[in-house]
């Protein structure tokens, strides 16, 4: 798939399983599923890096001795 034209005109099944469809290309994830009123849910994900070493605040933590 190419983009999200594509994802439209595409036919999924009728009983509500959800279809993927990878777009590499723009890092991004199309799911389209049929409701139960007939109507076709399309949902798009994007794909971000995970940072290999976040900051830790080190603020956020309690010592032991203020803990009990």
């Amino acid at each position: 798939m190419t983009g999200l034209e594509e994802v439209r005109a595409a036919a999924i099944d009728f009983d509500g399983t959800v279809s993927f469809f990878p777009d590499l290309a723009n890092g991004r994830i199309y799911t389209k599923q049929c409701n139960v009123d007939g109507t076709a849910a399309l949902n798009m994900y994007e794909l971000k890096e995970i940072p290999m070493n976040p900051e830790v605040n080190s603020n956020a933590f309690v010592t032991r001795d203020e803990f009990d």
